[in-house]
């Protein structure tokens, strides 16, 4: 029997900020919290199915409001044999993706990024070209 793929192009409509944190998933989100005065909560974790039917569950916290949208995704779990899988592989030096979708254009990118690299948890925070990604299909949520 034939097998049909489909393959389909999808709109990137987020931005992207890397974090680089050893704090907790919910440490960090506290931080976020509030420095850009937001309510992140914990939500479902954002699952991936692979094709080898492979399975990565990472942490997602969420907050939306009328216009806009942030998710606060954890890039690594340690799997029971202590090795780790990633949710963006090609930057395994990341700890955390904050996506930002905003419609006004309120949150500037450059001002969030400058409130959140005072947080002192945090280490590093860049800003990632969604387009230049391998794996950009990981973080639609």
């Amino acid at each position: 029997m034939a097998k049909t793929i489909l393959k389909f192009d999808f709109e990137i409509d987020f931005e992207i900020l890397a974090i680089t944190s050893n704090s907790p998933d919910y440490k960090l989100a506290w931080h976020v919290n509030n420095a850009l005065h937001l309510h992140l909560v914990r939500t479902e974790d954002h699952e991936i199915v692979f094709k080898n039917n492979q399975r990565i569950r990472v942490a997602h916290f969420t907050y939306e409001t009328e216009n806009a949208v942030f998710h606060l995704l954890r890039n690594r779990v340690l799997k029971e044999d202590q090795s780790a899988q990633y949710l963006v592989p090609e930057l395994k030096n990341v700890d955390y993706f904050l996506l930002i979708r905003d419609d006004t254009g309120e949150s500037e990118i450059v001002n969030v990024k400058n409130t959140l690299s005072k947080i002192k948890d945090v280490l590093l925070i860049v800003r990632v070209d969604p387009e230049k990604l391998k794996s950009k299909e990981n973080l639609i949520i």
